[in-house]
């Protein structure tokens, strides 16, 4: 997930073609609160293609993952605020 806060969007990078452009939405960026907000573009985002990947069982606070259809891109799984 690729998101620029000045709003200046750049290309897909080359060596990522499933790139997702886009504001994670955040319930608080200023506060440090990174679970994600209903309509994320990176809730349910997250692929298992690749070489490199880690699969993790849970998230930054304990939470199973995934708690949709896929993984969330990100530490924190599911939506919160």
């Amino acid at each position: 997930m690729y998101f620029d806060p000045d709003g200046v969007h750049t290309t897909v990078l080359s060596t990522d073609a499933a790139g997702i452009y886009g504001d994670p939405k955040f319930a608080s960026q200023a506060s440090m609160i990174f679970t994600l907000l209903a309509g994320s573009p990176a809730i349910d985002a997250a692929t298992n293609s690749g070489s490199g990947q880690i699969a993790v069982n849970d998230d930054f606070y304990g939470i199973p993952r995934p708690s949709g259809v896929r993984n969330d891109i990100g530490a924190c799984e599911g939506v919160g605020t």
